[in-house]
């Protein structure tokens, strides 16, 4: 007999492979959807690297002081001579002063925890150690983690041989051709010879640049927390912070074809203090609390009063704060540069309206320098190098070697590193009177950053190897 149908069985029997084929393609589906979320994640911190390894070789890369001299070159607590150690060489007159940079500054700060500088958590494949940094977000604790700071000098004739900044609009109501202050947004020294007439934006050759970081808070005020639950660990999360303030030269030449006796006439240095121009007074800034307003431009005030430009505060009679522009000379005294103490992290958070974000979710943000002596195998040598903290502890050397009891990186235990210079000041006192516990600068540096993914609970860390 001829069926024209299907039976009950042979429906079930459809119907179960059917929903069979289904289940093994839904898993598939949510298994190639977990694969594209790790990827995509891995692709996304790979690229918030990627942006953050350009810009620090950028300005690592850069001349940080006068006439392109490199920071291994020089010899901190060594006068300068004929270039050797003091006491130079016989018949030979020194002028006394440090081998220290006369212009610009390079800073280190190792973040440590009751000496504790770093983590290890083990080691790879091929012995390799991986260190993380320790810095803690409790603002009791006292260590807001590695700071790197340092000035950068551009050169070249382009504008993007040029840093460019916020500056208070102001107009040009002086004669140019006579020696006086002119406005820091002005009509173009040779130094800023890009900057056109007041409009609201400065450029300079030299900056001040920091590098920090901050903890990352939720917004009820909680530090984000990095948990694992394969190993039960939890870590806080903070954000990677870069300050970029333009500095302004001290003097400037400007050619003055007019004056048929001479064909350059100097002029005296830009105005000393910001000031800004309400369109019908010109007003020296001040604030009644440090930093309120110098940074960040937009708290009661126009957007206009906001500055890219490195500054000291002065307390006036008046209990006031008024602002001094600094130049690549002023900041070789530490109190003037724009992170000089743990103080100053309420007004980085002010400044947040001039501060860029570099990274997110960042689990490590690591410095090492390079020590050529690290390790030693006895008393004289050999030597082995290694990227080490300063006064890092602990630290564990190879099979076979001891840690160098005579290193000056591994027995820093100030836990810095600073150029200094051979300024004096009034009130900052004498940098010549400064002794650096480092004699010899860093030949290279190594910055470990490594973030996490909340979603997938991936890690990626980037190596950044740079020589000074």
């Amino acid at each position: 007999m001829h069926r024209k149908g299907l039976t009950l069985v042979e429906m079930l029997v459809a119907l179960a492979l059917t929903i069979f084929l289904m289940a093994i393609l839904s898993e598939a589906f949510v298994t190639g959807l977990k694969a594209f979320r790790r990827l995509k994640a891995v692709g996304d911190m790979d690229q918030q690297l990627r942006t953050v390894s350009n810009i620090l070789r950028r300005d690592l890369q850069a001349d940080h002081f006068e006439g392109g001299r490199r920071l291994s070159t020089y010899q901190i607590n060594a006068r300068r001579s004929d270039g050797l150690y003091d006491p130079p060489e016989p018949g030979y007159i020194s002028d006394g002063l440090y081998d220290r940079p006369e212009l610009g500054y390079f800073f280190i700060a190792e973040g440590h925890s009751n000496g504790l500088t770093s983590v290890l958590e083990g080691t790879d494949s091929v012995g390799r150690p991986s260190w993380r940094d320790t810095a803690d977000p409790n603002p009791a604790a006292n260590n807001p983690g590695d700071r790197l700071a340092f000035t950068v000098r551009l050169s070249g004739n382009r504008p993007e041989n040029f840093f460019f900044g916020a500056v208070p609009l102001r107009r040009v109501v002086n004669d140019p051709l006579n020696p006086t202050h002119l406005p820091l947004d002005n009509w173009g020294y040779p130094p800023s010879r890009f900057d056109q007439i007041s409009n609201g934006v400065y450029s300079s050759q030299w900056a001040e640049i920091a590098y920090f970081i901050e903890p990352d808070l939720r917004p009820d005020g909680s530090v984000r927390i990095a948990y694992d639950e394969t190993t039960n660990t939890a870590l806080p999360l903070f954000k990677l912070y870069r300050v970029q303030l333009l500095l302004a030269p001290d003097a400037a030449t400007l050619p003055l074809f007019q004056d048929p006796r001479s064909f350059q006439r100097t002029l005296e240095p830009p105005e000393p203090y910001a000031a800004w121009d309400d369109g019908s007074l010109i007003t020296e800034i001040e604030d009644a609390v440090r930093w309120q307003n110098y940074y960040a431009g937009n708290v009661g005030q126009r957007t206009e009063y906001r500055h890219d430009v490195s500054a000291t505060p002065e307390q006036q009679p008046n209990s006031r704060w008024r602002y001094r522009y600094n130049s690549p000379a002023d900041v070789q005294f530490p109190q003037k540069r724009f992170f000089f103490n743990p103080q100053n992290w309420a007004a980085r958070r002010i400044a947040r309206a001039g501060v860029d974000l570099l990274a997110v979710n960042v689990l490590s943000w690591d410095i090492k320098v390079y020590d050529p002596q690290a390790f030693t195998a006895g008393p004289g040598g050999p030597f082995r190098p290694e990227f080490v903290d300063f006064g890092q502890n602990p630290l564990q050397p190879p099979p076979g070697w001891t840690r160098n009891p005579a290193s000056q990186f591994l027995n820093n235990l100030s836990y810095t590193f600073d150029t200094l210079g051979n300024r004096s000041d009034p009130v900052f006192g004498d940098l010549r009177q400064r002794q650096s516990s480092i004699k010899q600068s860093p030949r290279a540096i190594q910055i470990r950053i490594r973030l996490w993914d909340e979603k997938t609970r991936q890690t990626r860390e980037i190596t950044i190897i740079q020589d000074l």
